[in-house]
């Protein structure tokens, strides 16, 4: 037993040695394998553990960040457009207001002076002069159509449209034309003809027709950059192009008997001529009925509209106008002067006498 203790004392030795051996590069042993398998699979399982906390931070933080901004600002551009667009409406609403107030300026002034022209015309040439009547009659017309055509003038100048280059300065200019013209005539009517200058009232006529031929190109211009943005207002539009036609057709046909009246005879064809405008002038409204129907329009309206037709094809007056025409067309006596004929209306906005 005693022999045996030596190898017992020399194993121990070599035990304690081999960590340190080991530790040295300088085994002389390999490790178990077990050993080595456990050491690296820890060693894996450590790094997972550091990749995962890292991509964990990757994927949470920074990740929500980028995507939270991403939506804001999908959210941002979102409201910006719809801002913009919600603009851009108020800003067409807004053109169309500014476009309807003008035009229903220069509407007043188109359905005015056609007979503010004819009259000036007309008195500035006959002997007599202008009698209280007429004076009273004729102010009230030129009260009306002179400050709206210089409202006309200034809202014009203030809107964007194609001819806005031109137009503007040629309705500043006729309006200068008319003012002084105006002038003129209330000066020298009331005076023995013999004292007024020659071709006042030509010139008048004339600078009207200026008037009413830029008047009428400025609206078209205007409403076409406002059509198709709102539904209701094409509509409206269109009506009252209508209702200036028919208004100007119907003018035309009581214009032939004012100017029978006034030269004492008329042309082998007014027949046709009047045929034609009060055929044309029937044509139109029935169109402004056809493009109203179905539209919900305010109650106001639709029952001006219905006041309107009724002076505007009232029987007594149409029967009227042809005993006028018809003593005319023969030679007899009409039952009424020139004078007295000229004021009579047929809309009570707008006489259609001229």
């Amino acid at each position: 037993m005693k022999a045996a203790a030596p190898v017992c004392a020399h194993q121990a030795a070599l035990l304690n040695r081999a960590p340190a051996s080991r530790r040295s590069g300088q085994s002389d042993h390999q490790a178990p394998p077990h050993t080595s398998v456990v050491y690296l699979f820890r060693r894996m399982e450590a790094a997972s553990s550091r990749e995962a906390t890292v991509l964990n931070r990757l994927s949470s933080e920074p990740l929500l960040k980028s995507v939270l901004t991403v939506l804001a600002a999908l959210v941002i551009l979102i409201l910006a457009t719809r801002v913009w667009d919600v603009w851009g409406q108020l800003d067409a609403s807004a053109r169309t207001l500014r476009v309807i107030d003008t035009s229903g300026q220069a509407f007043k002034v188109l359905v005015n002076i056609r007979t503010d022209c004819n009259s000036v015309l007309r008195l500035w040439n006959v002997p007599d002069p202008i009698t209280p009547g007429m004076k009273t009659y004729l102010t009230q017309i030129e009260d009306a159509q002179m400050p709206a055509l210089r409202a006309t003038v200034e809202q014009v100048a203030r809107l964007d449209f194609t001819g806005r280059d031109a137009e503007p300065a040629i309705l500043r200019a006729s309006l200068a034309t008319l003012t002084a013209l105006y002038a003129e005539f209330w000066d020298g009517v009331g005076k023995p003809k013999a004292t007024r200058r020659t071709g006042l009232g030509e010139a008048y006529m004339a600078e009207g027709i200026a008037v009413q031929t830029t008047l009428e190109t400025i609206a078209l211009h205007l409403f076409a950059d406002i059509k198709r943005v709102v539904a209701f207002v094409d509509v409206m539009v269109e009506v009252k192009q209508l209702a200036w036609m028919a208004r100007n057709t119907a003018g035309d046909a009581s214009l032939l008997i004012s100017q029978g009246l006034a030269a004492g005879h008329v042309p082998a064809d007014t027949r046709q001529k009047y045929a034609s405008n009060a055929g044309a002038a029937a044509a139109l409204w029935t169109a402004i009925e056809d493009a109203l129907y179905g539209v919900d329009l305010p109650r106001g309206f639709t029952d001006r509209l219905t006041a309107a037709k009724q002076q505007f094809f009232a029987p007594d007056y149409l029967a009227k106008r042809e005993r006028m025409l018809d003593a005319l067309i023969t030679g007899q006596k009409p039952e009424m002067a020139v004078d007295q004929w000229t004021p009579t209306p047929c809309l009570a906005s707008a006489p259609c006498s001229t």
